[in-house]
């Protein structure tokens, strides 16, 4: 398998492993894939590689910009989901709090 294999094997397996909600091996599998692309990339500019080689990369890129998209997007529905449990639980101290000073006339 070659490094370009390997890395294209890697934006998969990062892919599904968010897919799946484990952001642990995902993030383990794209530091594996990190230091492959540093591998391949070291003391060579960019026009240095092959036309094939180019376009693989191309398509990693555009699929790594994919998945920031979305993980940009699940990161604030998240900030969302938290934000109304926190104004819930504020609300239920505020009522307690309320409550408490009622029962006391």
């Amino acid at each position: 398998m070659s490094i370009l294999d390997e890395i294209i094997a890697l934006t998969g397996e990062v892919e599904a492993q968010i897919e799946q909600g484990d952001w642990l091996a995902a993030g383990e599998l794209n530091q594996r894939r990190q230091q492959l692309l540093t591998n391949l990339l070291a003391g060579r500019a960019p026009g240095q590689l092959d036309p094939d080689t180019q376009e693989v990369l191309r398509d990693v890129l555009a699929r790594n910009q994919a998945t920031v998209v979305r993980l940009r997007s699940e990161q604030q529905q998240l900030a969302g989901v938290s934000q109304r449990m926190n104004d819930g639980v504020s609300a239920v101290r505020a009522y307690n709090l309320n409550a408490g000073a009622d029962a006391g006339f």
